[in-house]
């Protein structure tokens, strides 16, 4: 078995998966080759190590990430915006939040609230 043959087979050796004429002569190159024998062992201390490994935990939010970058059927992708407004978007990006919006909509709410249970009506508010 030349070397080449033995890098064919090598990731089935280390898995284990070779039939048993096919392992006799991998292990037949391996003790006549140092080099090929010294891969084998790198090879199978590889895979130990990814095999004690642990999972890897995704980020949080990668699935609202995914999600939110789906284009969605029968809308036009946006087209690229001008500097001037990507830098106004930027800006304003954490004004245009969901929760600055509620905050906001619930601060007006409680003035008009205050303001109807003191007594005053819209048309009692004159610009000075």
């Amino acid at each position: 078995m030349s070397c080449a043959d033995y890098e064919a087979l090598l990731c089935d050796y280390v898995d284990g998966n070779l039939t048993e004429a096919d392992r006799l002569l991998v292990e037949r190159h391996l003790a006549s080759c140092p080099t090929c024998a010294a891969n084998a062992r790198d090879a199978a201390a590889a895979l130990a190590f990814l095999r004690r490994a642990p999972e890897p935990e995704p980020p949080v939010h990668l699935v609202n990430t995914i999600l939110f970058n789906i284009p969605v059927p029968g809308l036009p992708p946006t087209a690229p915006c001008s500097p001037l407004v990507a830098r106004l978007t930027a800006r304003l990006r954490p004004f245009l939040q969901p929760r600055f919006a509620m905050g906001m909509a619930m601060t007006i709410l409680s003035f008009s609230m205050l303001a109807r249970f003191a007594g005053i009506g819209p048309r009692q508010i004159h610009p000075q």
